[in-house]
């Protein structure tokens, strides 16, 4: 398919889709619809694409580690007890 075919086919898609369809192009056809795209469109495409593939929906207590989610759980779980003791008195 010639590339201004493609640059009016992805100016009707869904961010999403496009998220999906870029990394499968070539990286010079990627460029290519990249810098025809309006630049908030681009800018806004281009920071999805910055994060790994896989990374969305991940849950973050398995992404943080076990360290980190035990001090977020000791950290609410004294903030929520300290509110309640505030509230009573």
């Amino acid at each position: 398919m010639p590339t201004s075919k493609l640059v009016v086919t992805t100016r009707k898609m869904d961010h999403d889709d496009l998220t999906d369809l870029l990394p499968e192009m070539p990286d010079v056809v990627s460029r290519i619809l990249l810098q025809s795209m309006e630049s908030q469109h681009r800018e806004r495409l281009e920071s999805v694409l910055a994060y790994p593939e896989d990374s969305a929906g991940a849950d973050p207590a398995l992404a943080g580690g076990i360290r980190l989610t035990t001090v977020t759980d000791i950290v609410g779980f004294f903030s929520f007890l300290g509110l309640a003791s505030i509230m009573l008195i």
